[in-house]
């Protein structure tokens, strides 16, 4: 394809002006003409990667960025981008740093086995490995990369490992966001590669795989007859009688009955959008002990 410019820059050109006497970038193609008479192409680019200048022309131009991007990248750029796969693993550890939570499949259900022992939700489980079986990233970014810190991955926010025979088929520690804020840098630990991941494989390797129900037996909002709210020191307790609620003790003096019901109801249906921790959590450390706000409900 003819190799097109975004703009002219300099007509006619003085090479040296803009850095392209001593090229950082030099390309060259070889070819041939309709007849079969070899041809060669030499491309210069400057260190900022901004000015182009093509052997035996007079111009020095800029590319357009994605072009430009292709002619300056390294070979890692140009390899395949399907960096491995997965097949029907039957164990997973998640590592959040604070914890680790491990998932065994048992016959056709996968289970969250340790640090406690609930239902995974099988059909984001699924969903997940699917999208790995194949796990063809965005990216390549770095092989045998010597500075981690740059992609958020010397301290990984979380790093999966996936067991297929008793050993781990597949490492991937996630790092932080790129400047599209919806695709992650990934290491991948066996190949000693960065990646930057699709906005699909973001998004399943940093969901959560439990079920989100805040409470591990449904909580019945019409059966409550009792509530303690305790916030900064104050306590506020409310009673329902005859279907309405008011201040414990006091029948005559009515409350929001709306705004009860209400926050009643948003907590009956209360999902939680990520575990931290489900043991020994030090809860000063999270600022839970003591707590700023505390709700008890009783029926």
């Amino acid at each position: 394809a003819p190799l097109r410019a975004a703009n002219v820059v300099d007509y006619p050109a003085d090479v040296k002006k803009h850095g392209l006497d001593k090229p950082a970038t030099t390309i060259t193609i070889h070819s041939t003409d309709q007849g079969g008479k070899p041809i060669k192409h030499v491309i210069k680019i400057d260190k900022d990667k901004k000015h182009v200048h093509v052997e035996g022309t007079k111009v020095v131009v800029t590319l357009p960025d994605d072009v430009m991007k292709r002619l300056t990248s390294s070979a890692l750029f140009y390899r395949d981008r399907e960096v491995a796969t997965l097949d029907a693993p039957e164990k997973l550890i998640l590592d959040r740093g604070a914890g680790k939570a491990t998932f065994i499949k048992k016959e056709n259900d996968w289970k969250l086995t340790a640090p406690v022992e609930v239902d995974a939700n099988d059909a984001r489980v699924n969903a997940l490995l699917g999208t790995l079986s194949k796990f063809r990233v965005e990216e390549l970014i770095a092989e045998k990369p010597t500075n981690l810190k740059q992609y958020g991955l010397d301290k990984p926010a979380l790093r999966w490992q996936f067991f297929k025979g008793g050993k781990v088929a597949l490492d991937v520690a996630i790092g932080r966001r790129n400047e599209s804020i919806t695709k992650a840098y990934a290491h991948l630990v066996n190949q000693n590669l960065v990646v930057l991941l699709t906005e699909e494989q973001t998004t399943r390797l940093t969901s959560e795989y439990r079920e989100l129900d805040a409470w591990s037996s449904p909580l019945d909002a019409a059966q409550i007859t009792k509530v303690k709210l305790t916030r900064g020191g104050e306590t506020l307790s409310l009673e329902k009688t005859a279907n309405l609620w008011h201040e414990a003790g006091a029948e005559k003096n009515l409350v929001n009955q709306e705004a009860v019901n209400s926050a009643l109801g948003a907590m009956a249906n209360l999902k939680v959008a990520g575990y931290v921790l489900d043991k020994e959590a030090n809860l000063p450390l999270y600022g839970l002990m003591p707590a700023q706000i505390k709700i008890e409900v009783r029926k």
